[in-house]
């Protein structure tokens, strides 16, 4: 009989913890936030992109996110396209930096993101900025371009070997 008690007292825990695991607490009409950091945001033909981080933009690897507004409602892009670009104006040369097209954002879909890995800062040396492309729902495409501030960091750094080829470590 204690076996049999112990048995129907074991199932009833293991009810209780069952329902109390399954139960979903969370309320999904919540929307998701993101720690972000306003970058800057510019205005084209009525609509607002913006551009977010989760800190400061810097040397090395920094994730990017951006967001379309038309009139304080966020719009959801089918396509997104950026091209980062540092403009050294002093020695008359543009270069690029590694970098992924933006993607909806896993961690919001409301975002688009992407990563960048910028090897060196604005300054003296020249000025970033980022052209995008974006084409919306009703296929108008916007496109235009972002200025940013890239600051210096000890996470991204560059040699030169005998033969003048740079590498970035």
């Amino acid at each position: 009989m204690n076996m049999l008690k112990a048995c129907g007292r074991i199932a009833a825990v293991a009810a209780l913890v069952f329902t109390a695991v399954s139960c979903n607490t969370t309320n999904n009409s919540e929307d998701p936030k993101l720690d972000l950091m306003p970058i800057n945001s510019v205005a084209v033909d009525g609509y607002t992109v913006s551009l977010e981080s989760d800190k400061a933009l810097e040397t090395g690897s920094n994730y990017l996110y951006w967001k379309v507004e038309k009139d304080g409602d966020m719009m959801k892009p089918q396509s997104f396209t950026v091209n980062p670009m540092m403009d050294m104006v002093e020695i008359d040369m543009m270069h690029s930096t590694p970098h992924e097209q933006p993607q909806i954002a896993e961690e919001d879909d409301r975002y688009f993101k992407n990563m960048a890995v910028f090897i060196m800062p604005g300054g003296m040396m020249g000025s970033w900025s980022i052209s995008f492309e974006i084409t919306l729902q009703n296929n108008e495409v916007i496109t235009g371009e972002m200025p940013i501030e890239v600051a210096s960091s000890w996470k991204l750094t560059s040699v030169k070997d005998q033969n003048d080829n740079v590498y970035f470590i």
